[in-house]
């Protein structure tokens, strides 16, 4: 029509929106999505900038500072006001009042479902399994529903921003896992509320899992942002890469070691995938070794979580 208006549209009831409109607007839009706090912008914060011009230096040098910031992080995620409270009891009561706007309003209009409490246990049982394959089965028995509506609360806990569902990588139909996912949340802080570890985890055991799903969020963005596509990948005996990133001519192993490192090591499953892959290049995120060996043909970088934070395309050699 020729009108001179742009407008600008936000909020989290995106699957509301594209319900509402009775045209496609094809070519006349354009979708952004704004994710939760960074970890970089918690830490921007948290040092009032003042390291902001060498944020990287900082969490390089400031070992024990860095660390406990992230721990922070990997605590209560990046809602922003939870990033704002310094309460746990503000930091629950606030995530109490977004799960129930969220159950209330969004499951009830889009989905017509009048169980909350079966939703809240969902999200329950995924918060205990992130980093960890999702069994169909097992999970609708927990529900007490049939695998079709388990499917359907999965897809639209996906659509709204709740949980990724991560495929895995397969090329040997009889030896590779092909269907089942591995579960991970856009915010860490959901799934420790959900799971009721939130503000409770400290020790190495307790952060392992959820540190995974800090480093699924920094991968899904690159390969988002580059067109490539993150997997993971496991055999029927049991061999396990947390991420592979496929390029469509490559194909790149990631393992994540939430520990400290005093020699490069590396495990059967990581040299399984190598010799029948035979990557260029392989990596290890851990806590502090930097560091490449080579295995065969394949270059193993040992990467200190700090350097995910920044630039992985400089970082990840394709």
């Amino acid at each position: 029509m020729g009108l001179p208006y742009k407008f600008i549209v936000s909020g989290s009831g995106s699957l509301e929106i594209k319900a509402k409109l009775k045209e496609s607007l094809a070519g006349r839009k354009k979708q952004f999505v704004l994710h939760p706090v960074s970890f970089k912008e918690l830490v921007d914060y948290r040092t009032e900038y003042e390291f902001s011009d060498r944020l990287k230096e900082f969490l390089k040098v400031e070992i024990r500072r860095a660390y406990d910031l992230l721990v922070e992080y990997l605590n209560f995620g990046g809602y922003p006001k939870i990033v704002l409270s310094r309460d746990l009891k503000e930091k629950n009561d606030y995530f109490d009042e977004i799960t129930q706007a969220y159950f209330e309003r969004d499951l009830n209009y889009l989905l017509n479902f009048d169980s909350p409490q079966v939703y809240t246990l969902m999200l329950k049982v995924l918060a205990s399994h992130v980093g960890k394959i999702l069994n169909y089965n097992q999970l609708s028995q927990i529900l007490n529903l049939n695998i079709y509506k388990v499917k359907k609360l999965l897809w639209f806990a996906g659509q709204t921003f709740i949980i990724h569902l991560q495929t895995p990588f397969y090329r040997n139909r009889l030896k590779e896992l092909r269907r089942s996912p591995v579960v991970y949340f856009e915010d860490i802080g959901l799934a420790a509320y959900a799971n009721r570890t939130m503000g409770n985890m400290f020790e190495p055991e307790d952060l392992a899992f959820t540190f995974q799903n800090f480093v699924f969020q920094k991968l899904k963005d690159y390969c988002d942002k580059n067109h490539f596509v993150l997997h993971y990948w496991r055999t029927s005996d049991g061999a396990e890469v947390d991420f592979v990133i496929n390029t469509g001519l490559k194909v790149v192993p990631i393992e994540v070691k939430f520990n400290h490192l005093k020699k490069p090591v590396y495990g059967k499953s990581l040299l399984s995938f190598i010799r029948t892959y035979k990557p260029e290049n392989a990596y290890i995120i851990n806590l502090n070794m930097d560091k490449t060996i080579k295995i065969e043909d394949t270059c193993i970088h040992f990467v200190p979580w700090y350097e995910i934070v920044f630039n992985l395309k400089a970082l990840i050699q394709l």
